[in-house]
């Protein structure tokens, strides 16, 4: 062995004369090497290693609420729209069935009046709708639907107007009559319905 070499400071040169070393003592050594007890100074730079590892910082965990508090209220915002659209849409579609019902019990009264009268809005003695006997006797006529346990109101408004020809202006009498069904919703939107009536028949105008 050479001069001034340690066999736990050299295991690899020792290993190559390894036949030359007593049975065992080799690889104890080398052994014994490579599983020394860790140093004091092991253990201080393993603490100084853990110390140096990066972490968040005040001004970064701030930074993190805020953008979560600004991604959690775009979300939010987003929903609630999409939560109102829904309402109004479905106020709509209450508000043209409800005009569309109204202006199917008006088509379906005869055009003229079985008595021969031909005046705007219900005769006397007509004082409920369920007494209306022609179209003319629904001018005027208004009521208000609920919906939704109450909580939606729903206003109907209905106007009728004779004309002598199909694209003429108002007129007292005429073989033609328009009929406007109005509904307004509880947001104060409104749909119309409106229908050119004819003494041979009905047109959707």
């Amino acid at each position: 062995m050479a001069r001034g070499t340690s066999i736990i400071d050299r295991p690899r040169f020792i290993a190559r004369h390894e036949d030359t070393a007593p049975e065992g003592a080799v690889s104890w050594c080398v052994w014994g090497a490579r599983n020394k007890p860790p140093t004091a100074h092991d253990q201080k730079s393993k603490i100084k290693n853990q110390k140096s590892r990066p972490a968040f910082t005040l001004a970064e965990s701030m930074i993190a609420v805020v953008i979560l508090a600004l991604s959690v209220t775009a979300i939010a915002s987003v929903l609630s729209a999409s939560r109102q659209y829904g309402a109004v849409t479905d106020d709509v579609v209450t508000s043209q069935e409800l005009a569309r019902q109204l202006m199917e019990e008006i088509t379906a009264k005869p055009f003229a009046d079985p008595d021969g009268r031909s005046s705007l809005g219900p005769e006397a003695g007509e004082t409920t709708r369920l007494l209306f006997d022609n179209v003319d006797d629904y001018n005027g006529y208004a009521d208000t639907q609920l919906r939704d346990s109450g909580r939606k109101k729903f206003d109907r408004n209905v106007t009728v107007e004779y004309r002598a020809t199909r694209n003429g202006a108002a007129a007292a009498t005429g073989d033609f009559v328009v009929v406007n069904v109005t509904v307004k919703g509880p947001d104060g939107r409104q749909v119309v319905l409106s229908q050119l009536l004819t003494c041979s028949g009905t047109r959707r105008s």
